[in-house]
């Protein structure tokens, strides 16, 4: 009960949906904006509880302090400028700081959504709590936690992807993303397996590739996929798909392009070439 309509004296009701407070009986709306005081987002757990209980603004986890520090504004501050914001946290941990803007930095280069970002600097904020990140260099750090959570969200991008932009080597990348991977229950890390063709279509594209070769490339992707997928390197595959779908329709593409856009190997890639060739033989000559 919500008190009386002034039109016609019946009970007033609230619409659970959009918030309104209405008449049941004539429909007069009395109110058609309502606040809703609950929080914006959801738990699952006791721990997701305890780290989003909060007041104020969300957490920003691509800021030092989570964006929930003061800003001061002082008068006077010698060697500063009157006026210009100071935040606490800059000089305070100056390593955090470079390390969230190296995350940010990277991602928006490789056009990564926000929530990437976002969960990239979660992640290390965690990572870094535990002291699992000491004596490593930040590029080499951010270019993990990028690379393993694109594979939580399930994009597609390799390490060569990011390497590239973060100007570290692939080999470099590896052992972090292991090490990593082995707190993966500590940090809560949930990586999926991408399947070669997730990989394809970004790859023919690069390479120039037209449609056609594209669809052969992911039905091969497909057809091996049952007895490739946890044995191989999905990246791996989805190269020597393309490179024996380019084959069948008499493109000739270089190893040396396949190499420089997936990052694998040529004897990685032959190496494909002749498994899923043994694999889809008896399937073309069946008949």
């Amino acid at each position: 009960m919500r008190g009386k309509c002034p039109e016609c004296g019946d009970r007033i009701i609230k619409d659970p949906e959009t918030g309104e407070l209405y008449c049941e009986k004539c429909g007069l709306i009395i109110d058609e904006i309502s606040i809703d005081p609950g929080r914006e987002w959801r738990v699952f757990n006791p721990e997701d509880w305890k780290e989003r209980l909060r007041v104020g603004p969300p957490n920003n986890w691509r800021l030092p302090n989570k964006g929930l520090g003061t800003s001061l504004v002082p008068k006077e501050l010698k060697g500063e400028r009157i006026g210009r914001e100071v935040s606490p946290f800059l000089k305070k941990d100056k390593g955090l700081r470079l390390a969230l803007l190296e995350i940010d930095r990277i991602a928006s280069e490789l056009k990564l959504p926000t929530e990437i970002k976002e969960e990239a600097c979660a992640l290390y904020q965690k990572a870094r709590a535990r002291g699992l990140l000491k004596g490593r260099k930040t590029e080499v750090i951010a270019s993990a936690l990028l690379y393993i959570v694109c594979r939580e969200f399930g994009i597609p991008r390799t390490f060569k992807e990011i390497g590239k932009v973060a100007k570290v080597k692939n080999q470099e990348i590896y052992p972090t993303y292991r090490s990593l991977l082995s707190h993966q229950s500590e940090l809560r890390i949930k990586t999926s397996i991408l399947s070669p063709e997730q990989y394809i279509p970004r790859f023919c594209s690069v390479l120039g590739l037209n449609k056609e070769i594209e669809m052969n490339a992911l039905a091969i992707a497909r057809e091996v996929s049952k007895e490739l997928i946890g044995k191989r390197n999905p990246i791996g595959i989805a190269g020597a798909a393309i490179h024996l779908a380019a084959s069948i329709k008499g493109v000739r593409i270089k190893l040396k392009e396949i190499v420089k856009v997936t990052g694998v190997t040529e004897p990685t890639i032959r190496r494909m070439d002749k498994e899923i060739a043994g694999i889809l033989k008896p399937l073309l000559f069946k008949n």
